[in-house]
């Protein structure tokens, strides 16, 4: 606790040495380099992934699960737009507990975002994103995204 982030890949490199005189590189026997990933809470975005027409409503629902070790967590849902540019921040949750479940869900439910379409957006592809961060450090611990098209 406290020095790996869940979720996170770190490189651990590995030296061995017949002995330390001078440049450490000079006496150097082995070096290996070793990835290892500490699990972590994993999220999963649940709406119909389908083609939209005005007058009809995108429901975010999400799923998060934990089945390690406790973290907090800041959470973030965006929308891309077709065509790319920035991304809609739509929801945020910050220093958000997710305790270890092991036979189930933290969280199976909807997101609280409704958004019904007026027919004025533009066409075509857009991407919804749910993403867990480290609130120290902002590096991202899960992610997921889904796509739906708008016609």
């Amino acid at each position: 606790s406290g020095v790996f982030v869940p979720g996170r890949r770190y490189q651990i490199r590995l030296e061995a040495f017949d002995h330390v005189n001078g440049l450490p590189e000079a006496n150097a026997q082995a070096v290996r380099r070793i990835q290892v990933e500490v699990q972590g809470p994993d999220v999963f975005l649940t709406f119909p992934s389908r083609t939209y027409t005005a007058g009809e409503t995108l429901n975010l629902t999400a799923r998060v699960w934990n089945t390690h070790a406790p973290v907090t967590a800041d959470a973030v849902v965006w929308v891309g737009l077709p065509g790319g540019g920035a991304p809609l921040k739509v929801l945020e949750f910050k220093n958000v507990f997710l305790p270890q479940v092991l036979t189930g869900d933290v969280y199976n439910g909807p997101l609280g975002f409704a958004y019904t379409f007026t027919g004025s957006e533009p066409n075509g592809v857009y991407v919804v994103g749910f993403r867990l961060l480290d609130p120290s450090s902002g590096e991202t611990i899960a992610v997921t995204t889904r796509t739906f098209t708008k016609s």
